[in-house]
């Protein structure tokens, strides 16, 4: 559109227009192109995609770490409910669900592909200061994997492994997740999904992962999941 037709709507000059276009133009969110006397404007949405991730990202981190809140608090509440009552109740160790959400400069078949091939997986799944191996991987629903990760001193392994539920191609992902563990508060199946779809700029990855072990704070596993995503940048943006 042109610069006239941008300012049309709005009580505003054509000289204040277009210093709002050049300030954008200098951040790099607009292109501008002479033809004549005629300025034309053409909006540039990738480089806004890092930040609406990063904005969406962290919404959804805050509003699972307040619902955690209500939820401790409430049940708070049915204990002390509970004890003046003279009831006696036992309970599972709590677990907690993380929330992300990233879009990645890259067609959602290659982002696909990078969840379901084994060599591409072990590349940008593990976490910072860690590798990955991988026993096996049968990338088909009910299909199973197993994998560990172990620190670069090597004094640090953990097993898991799980099943695939779901395999719809280049749309949504659906697998358990299980740590190998004696230790009562790593134990536990987790569920993650994952869903895939073309944004401007490229691919919107969303992951819900339920049932994180009480052992894993919520924060080391939001951090987790995060290095592993900007592994997984780096292997499939263009």
């Amino acid at each position: 559109c042109t610069v006239g037709e941008l300012a049309e709507p709005h009580d505003v000059s054509l000289p204040a227009i277009s210093q709002h276009l050049r300030a954008l133009e200098e951040v790099g969110l607009l292109e501008q192109t002479h033809t004549g006397r005629v300025r034309r404007c053409a909006l540039k949405a990738a480089p806004l995609s890092a930040a609406f991730s990063w904005i969406v990202q962290y919404r959804i981190f805050w509003e699972g770490m307040l619902n955690d809140i209500a939820e401790k608090v409430e049940g708070r509440g049915t204990t002390m409910r509970a004890t003046k009552t003279k009831t006696k109740t036992t309970t599972k160790p709590t677990t907690g669900t993380v929330r992300l959400i990233r879009v990645f400069k890259a067609p959602r078949e290659r982002v696909f592909n990078a969840f379901l091939d084994p060599d591409a997986f072990a590349k940008w799944i593990p976490p910072n200061g860690y590798t990955a191996h991988v026993y096996k991987f049968e990338p088909k629903v009910r299909g199973t994997y197993r994998m560990s990760f172990s620190s670069l001193d090597k004094k640090d392994t953990h097993f898991f492994g799980g099943k695939f539920l779901e395999i719809k191609p280049y749309e949504r992902l659906r697998y358990t997740d299980k740590f190998e563990s004696d230790d009562p508060e790593m134990q536990g199946e987790m569920k993650v999904t994952v869903t895939f779809k073309d944004v401007p700029g490229g691919t919107e990855v969303r992951i819900t992962q339920e049932g994180v072990p009480k052992a894993i704070p919520i924060e080391g596993a939001m951090l987790g999941w995060g290095q592993s995503l900007e592994n997984l940048a780096r292997l499939v943006e263009l």
